[in-house]
């Protein structure tokens, strides 16, 4: 393949960062799904030697796609510091094959071996080696093959892999004067201060902390220049190949629920994608849409830490603070629990799963007075769904827990907006 010119304008560096942003992003749904479909002890098809297996397998993908969300804030940082806007939209699931011009679908899936050679393949080394095997016939030759880039249109500029994405931002760095290129300022970026990932997140204002900024990305995910024990792709792998053994050994084993692909419970006349299951049993529905409200208001939260104005620091650390105790508290148990409840009468014997669903609406208001006003209400109003949610007869557990939580972030974001900022 002959590279592609590098990148040279302000525009399409913006076009491409908003690329790898909605990606990151895309890719952490998938393998939190995949994660949550796994089974725990006491699940049929796991024996008691097993649970140590999939629990293994439950903490490496989790693991993963903590890193995944860690890359979007990386991508989101390096966006603000060019001038660009923060960027956690992206389009409801299945995705089509062509959507990131990669060649291969975006889908929520159980866990198998099929999902997992999909995961691999996103993030295979950029050096050839066995992984070309693995992924043979796995994505589409003619959306994958790179066509020549128009200079003018940032939008026909062509890559096959996720490596080769990351190749064409990292070369604007170097293309263009850094002097002109850094006009955001580092101060309205998200730093370690506020999210505590491990390696730190990097506030980018010269070219030496984008670098490292995608360095970081690449190396630890997706496209990483070779074949490294603790890369995306090698951890993705060594679980394929320990499903494969689990499975030879006892072909009983189901270490997953049967989750549909791409549960939906939602009409999203705004932004549908043909090949969503839409779930029906009624219960599981109102479960499905506490999912979606929880996740839908920790992108608004995430959207106005990344793209804050007039709030101190103590205010943005309670942003912060709530969108991840939205992850763990309410969006991870929700998730779990809607993998284990029934899909509805047109899907016999299969479970239904979390959508991940995005609405066009899903923006905060720029302003911040009303935006931490709306946050407050819809903290309430889901606590308060949540409720009327666990009294009805067949309700799981875990709703109640999920409104205690909810309510106790409504009250922290009217302290915290109280203040004088």
């Amino acid at each position: 393949m002959t590279a592609p010119p590098p990148v040279t304008t302000r525009a399409e560096l913006i076009y491409l960062l908003s690329v790898a942003a909605e990606l990151e992003h895309s890719l952490a749904c998938q393998y939190l799904f995949t994660a949550f479909s796994l089974k725990q002890a006491g699940d049929p098809g796991v024996s008691r030697q097993q649970v140590g297996l999939v629990r293994s397998w439950a903490a490496t993908i989790e693991g993963i796609a903590l890193q995944e969300m860690q890359h979007l804030a990386l991508a989101c940082n390096l966006l603000t510091a060019v001038g660009g806007a923060p960027n956690l939209r992206r389009p409801n699931f299945p995705q089509l094959a062509s959507a990131y011009r990669l060649g291969m679908p975006s889908s929520l899936a159980a866990f198998g071996v099929e999902t997992l050679r999909r995961y691999a393949c996103w993030e295979r080394p950029e050096e050839p080696g066995f992984w070309d095997q693995l992924c043979a016939g796995l994505a589409d030759p003619a959306l994958a093959a790179p066509a020549p880039a128009d200079p003018l249109d940032a939008d026909e500029r062509r890559y096959r892999t996720i490596a080769e994405l990351y190749h064409l931002i990292d070369s604007a760095f170097d293309a263009i004067p850094a002097a002109r290129l850094f006009v955001g300022p580092p101060a309205a970026q998200v730093g370690p201060e506020l999210i505590p990932f491990r390696p730190p997140l990097i506030r980018v204002s010269d070219a030496q902390a984008a670098h490292a900024a995608i360095r970081l990305i690449v190396v630890e995910g997706e496209g990483t220049p070779g074949h490294t024990e603790h890369s995306h792709f090698a951890r993705f792998y060594r679980i394929l190949t320990e499903l494969r053994q689990a499975l030879q050994e006892d072909p009983a084993f189901e270490p997953a629920w049967p989750v549909l692909d791409n549960p939906l419970f939602d009409a999203h006349t705004d932004s549908y994608t043909p090949g969503a299951n839409r779930v029906t049993d009624p219960l599981t529905r109102r479960v499905g849409m506490l999912f979606t409200a929880c996740y839908d208001l920790m992108l608004q939260l995430l959207m106005r830490l990344f793209g804050h104005g007039g709030e101190d620091t103590a205010q943005l650390r309670t942003l912060a603070n709530a969108c991840m105790s939205l992850m763990t508290g309410a969006i991870r148990p929700l998730g779990v629990i809607l993998t284990r409840m029934p899909a509805g009468a047109a899907f016999p014997g299969r479970t239904a799963g979390p959508s991940f669903e995005t609405y066009l609406d899903t923006q905060p208001s720029p302003h911040r007075s009303s935006a931490w006003a709306v946050a407050r209400e819809r903290f309430g109003q889901i606590a308060d769904d949540c409720e009327v949610v666990a009294r009805l007869p067949g309700a799981p557990g875990g709703l109640r827990e999920v409104a205690l939580l909810l309510d106790f972030w409504r009250g922290a974001l009217g302290r915290a907006a109280g203040r004088a900022p």
